[in-house]
């Protein structure tokens, strides 16, 4: 059996191995391969030197050509829809990740094909396009947001990564097999997390050293709400309580290194750069509060491996975060004000932020790979067992 997952994500490649910018590692293309199957991922092409492994045994790359930007598909739409039908008419079944251009290009390739395939909902389509940083995208997002909720609508396998929030905005055809699992990848924190966390909010001392807020997400990516931050930051000081700002992951941070200067706290930003996976636990466990203050989500990864190490958060009311964040340390989109409250309330408070800290714990819980793996994969077998042939296509 040959499967092809198509997604609008940037792969790098040193001419022996593909590597992602952390968003699709190896661990986690893994979950579309079988016992004598074979996974053709389907990507864009990046410039950067990407460092996450996605190379596995079994899984192959095909970096399109005509495809790296929204516009390539009216730019380029008939040699597009070329290099996809050469993908995936070699396939048995075909995965599309939404939101995204590429995926609605391939439904049609499918649809003619005749080809089996299965959505999985990672994000709202208008709210990925309205951020997307230029006036294409802005002016793209809701025909894209018509036409994903069309796709959506006829698809007969869908996989949502939320509970409610995308199957409200993306309601699935009557017929469909449906399934509500986040596709975290997360790493079970030891038991002793919790008392760790709760004695290392007992040892804070305010008076004495910054609170260390920590967010992770591409630097050169506005719409992670950098900003709502620096200037919540900003507000706290003027009240005599100085926050440190850590950042984790790639991008150029030259722009919002000078934003944080340009609003008096450029002391108070501290860039990690990209940091391996095996190392987020150690990262989270330092900070007293995880901050996602962004304009556009889906039900951030983020978001559940701070939780799942007791970290009390605060973030933006948009995507999924609701079914991860109590709905009191929430904002609107821009809201730095109201970041800067809620922020200041558990600073000032220890016994809520160790409430909130263990509330965050046994809610993760429900994230665990125990819980989720075996839902995830029989979701999967069972499309696997429509595609057309159990041998591999030459």
């Amino acid at each position: 059996m040959k499967i092809c997952f198509i997604t609008d994500h940037k792969f790098s490649t040193d001419g022996t191995a593909y590597y992602s910018g952390g968003g699709l590692p190896a661990r986690m293309l893994l979950r579309y391969v079988r016992q004598g199957s074979e996974l053709l991922v389907v990507g864009r092409r990046s410039r950067a030197g990407n460092t996450t492994l996605a190379s596995a045994p079994q899984i192959s790359f095909h970096l399109l050509k005509a495809y790296n930007a929204p516009q390539d598909a009216f730019l380029h739409g008939a040699a597009l829809r070329r290099e996809l039908d050469s993908c995936i008419s070699r396939a048995d079944g075909v995965i599309l990740r939404i939101p995204s251009v590429l995926a609605l290009v391939a439904i049609g390739v499918c649809r003619r094909r005749g080809k089996p395939y299965l959505l999985e909902i990672c994000g709202s389509a208008y709210d990925s396009f309205r951020w997307h940083g230029d006036l294409t995208g802005r002016l793209a997002a809701p025909v894209l947001e018509r036409y994903t909720r069309r796709a959506v609508a006829a698809s007969r396998w869908t996989l949502y990564v939320t509970q409610s929030y995308l199957q409200n905005n993306y309601p699935s055809h009557p017929q469909a097999r449906t399934l509500a699992c986040s596709d975290v990848a997360l790493a079970v924190p030891p038991a002793s997390v919790l008392d760790e966390r709760l004695a290392h909010i007992s040892r804070a001392d305010f008076s004495l050293r910054p609170v260390r807020c920590g967010q992770i997400g591409n630097a050169s990516v506005p719409y992670k709400g950098y900003r709502i931050m620096l200037l919540a930051m900003r507000n706290l000081r003027r009240l005599g309580i100085h926050v440190e700002y850590h950042i984790v992951g790639g991008g150029d941070s030259s722009a919002l290194s000078a934003q944080a200067r340009t609003l008096g706290v450029g002391d108070s930003l501290v860039m990690h750069g990209k940091m391996d996976h095996e190392c987020i636990g150690d990262f989270m466990q330092e900070m007293d509060i995880y901050v996602h203050p962004s304009f556009q989500e889906g039900l951030p990864r983020s978001i559940v491996e701070a939780i799942s190490y007791g970290v009390p958060c605060v973030a933006s009311n948009v995507g999924g975060i609701g079914e991860l964040v109590q709905e009191g340390y929430m904002h609107s989109v821009g809201d730095s004000d109201k970041l800067a409250t809620d922020l200041l309330r558990l600073i000032q408070d220890k016994q809520e932020l160790k409430e909130v800290a263990t509330r965050n714990f046994n809610h993760a819980k429900v994230y665990y790979p125990e819980v989720l793996d075996a839902r995830r994969s029989k979701f999967y077998d069972a499309f696997f067992q429509t595609c057309n042939t159990p041998t591999i296509r030459k």
